[in-house]
């Protein structure tokens, strides 16, 4: 099969790049001919200190194959040994970081194609054929999303039973489908409008470019509906997109 791979994102209005709390791996966009192909999007929770590093730990991890949920922690502590922190970060880091993430496998075992997921938390996989959502794993309703989603925890025993959480799917799937991994906030934004009738495939489709889905993101965090809601949550927004050619 061939894989076109590429990843798009925008951290929180008002706040720079270097305070992007989500991550994504593989970390450059690809193109290529290959049996097996693997994606990981995750979402550092912005109540926690360096929820980005392990945030990204865990979407590198996937991809990579790591077995152990120790050996990244253990690489999470490492990445903060040493640093000169304030007395407030000591603490926060102590507490630990927390994420939300989700993976993708497609395969070509040689007579169809296949796809697994799995997710812990409100990052979210959708599977789509033409204009058609088939799939979305592992949240399918707009109104599941709340303010507190089930969070892996960079330090063992500070999520205790959060991995009886973790959730798998499988199915097949066709040369031409896709795949969006998304994070919440657009994840939400997706169900939303696409359970409204309000062409979310096509929305998502028709972006190009990062300056494209900058401007696509900027307009939809001000749109609310009739409660005053927005319909796009000012949040890191991160949207990867596999194409099965």
């Amino acid at each position: 099969m061939r894989v076109d791979y590429r990843v798009f994102w925008v951290p929180k209005d008002g706040c720079s790049s270097e305070e992007y709390e989500d991550a994504f791996a593989p970390r450059q966009p690809v193109c290529f001919e290959t049996s097996e192909f693997r994606c990981a999007v995750s979402d550092g929770a912005t109540e926690t200190s360096f929820s980005g590093a392990w945030a990204d730990l865990l979407a590198s991890g996937y991809v990579d194959e790591v077995d152990s949920l120790e050996t990244m922690r253990a690489a999470w502590k490492a990445l903060l040994t040493g640093k000169e922190l304030p007395w407030y970060a000591e603490q926060k880091m102590e507490a630990g970081a927390f994420a939300a993430f989700v993976g993708l496998t497609v395969t070509d075992p040689g007579k169809h194609l296949e796809w697994a997921a799995q997710a812990l938390g409100d990052s979210t996989v959708m599977h789509v054929r033409g204009d058609e959502l088939l799939a979305a794993f592992p949240m399918d309703r707009w109104q599941e999303f709340d303010n507190s989603p089930i969070l892996l925890s960079s330090i063992g025993g500070h999520d205790e039973g959060v991995l009886e959480e973790l959730v798998n799917t499988a199915g097949r799937c066709n040369h031409g489908d896709r795949f969006y991994l998304l994070t919440d906030a657009i994840s939400r934004w997706f169900l939303r409008v696409n359970a409204e009738g309000g062409g979310a495939v096509e929305r998502l489709e028709h972006i190009r470019s990062q300056e494209e889905f900058e401007e696509f993101v900027a307009a939809e965090r001000q749109k609310k509906d009739s409660g005053g809601v927005r319909l796009m949550p000012n949040d890191d927004v991160t949207y990867a997109r596999v194409k099965l050619l």
